[in-house]
């Protein structure tokens, strides 16, 4: 009698509701996706030659070395030539992987999204519409969903702690910048996302941010831009 007078155990059932919830929303978009006839489209058998003419050695050789953004994805090109030998060509396959990157980036979204708002009902519809709008049927896309995985991960622990992180926290954040750089370029945004929150968190709740952290990462921000700067686009 006693657990279901504790609101911390009906709080527990509503989010389990809100994950199976999120979850169907997705795989009923799945199902679509694979009953639609999809199949690859260019970018992925460019990304399929790349991962069978090269070694997993040159392929992280290049993305340390090369000066072009699209070869810094080098965590994507290892999922790819990992799961290839087993896949081959069969696109189902890939779209089942990218599927469950897509559900866990939903469940974050979903997270950062309450605690930023504060809304459960708001929050699901938030969810939602990125669970529908943002699931990409290109296989060479899984490195922006992997990219999405680190990245939201990160806001996440930020958010949670208001700002203010400290100790594993610290480090919890910056792997997982590590990691987005690792999978996609773009990720080399992430400070400028936190410093957009913390400015937001310190507006309505007056917490003290990790400005420690913040700086850190912008030093890696402006290193890795000046290290890409006579690249090639990001692609």
């Amino acid at each position: 009698m006693e657990k279901f007078l504790d609101v911390s155990y009906w709080l527990g059932k509503l989010r389990v509701r809100a994950y199976l919830l999120l979850i169907l929303v997705t795989l009923v978009y799945f199902g679509y996706l694979l009953r639609d006839g999809r199949w690859f489209f260019f970018d992925d058998f460019a990304d399929f030659r790349y991962i069978n003419d090269s070694s997993y050695g040159q392929i992280l050789n290049r993305s340390l070395v090369e000066k072009s953004a699209g070869y810094h994805k080098f965590l994507g090109y290892f999922v790819l030539k990992a799961v290839y030998p087993y896949f081959g060509v069969e696109y189902a396959q890939y779209l089942y992987l990218v599927f469950i990157i897509h559900t866990i980036n939903t469940l974050l979204v979903f997270e950062i999204a309450q605690i930023i708002i504060k809304r459960r009902d708001i929050s699901l519809l938030v969810a939602g519409t990125f669970a529908v709008r943002f699931f990409s049927s290109w296989i060479s896309n899984m490195h922006d969903m992997l990219a999405g995985m680190w990245y939201f991960g990160a806001l996440l622990l930020w958010v949670r702690e208001g700002g203010r992180v400290w100790r594993w926290g610290w480090l919890g954040i910056l792997g997982l910048y590590f990691l987005g750089l690792a999978t996609k370029a773009t990720t080399v945004t992430m400070p400028l996302s936190l410093m957009a929150l913390a400015w937001a968190i310190k507006k309505w709740e007056r917490v003290k941010v990790s400005r420690v952290l913040l700086i850190a990462m912008m030093a890696v921000l402006v290193a890795y831009l000046s290290f890409v700067s006579n690249g090639a686009a990001v692609r």
